[in-house]
């Protein structure tokens, strides 16, 4: 029997294919994306069906309000938004932090030399 975490998980917010949690709530690329930039924006939103919008994958662009809406209802959280600023400052780590990786890893792999030993003698 095939453990849990074989399966495909589902956002949150449409039913598309989540790829993991996005400010406290498990949810797709797209509706992480929308969320970060309707709250970044802070427009209310208001919908013009009273709010019984269906949000699905195939409908999720239709109503921005009952989006973000099911957004916050699904558990995610706008203190957990990052400003431009905090989030340059941590890309910049994350390349620093890369480039140290693959520096250590280049020298590792240039120190390590073939053993005499393995050369045929005489040619």
């Amino acid at each position: 029997m095939a453990s849990g975490e074989d399966e495909p998980r589902n956002c949150a917010v449409c039913g598309d294919r989540a790829t993991g949690y996005h400010f406290h709530a498990l949810t797709c690329e797209g509706c992480k994306g929308f969320f970060r930039r309707t709250v970044n924006k802070s427009t209310s939103l208001i919908c013009p069906f009273a709010g019984s919008c269906k949000v699905n994958k195939a409908q999720r662009r239709h109503c921005p309000a009952c989006r973000l809406q099911k957004c916050l209802d699904a558990g995610m959280k706008k203190d957990m938004i990052l400003s431009a600023e905090v989030l340059a400052l941590r890309r910049a780590r994350q390349v620093q932090r890369r480039a140290q990786q693959a520096s250590l890893q280049l020298t590792s792999s240039s120190s390590v030399h073939p053993s005499p030993a393995l050369a045929t003698p005489g040619a």
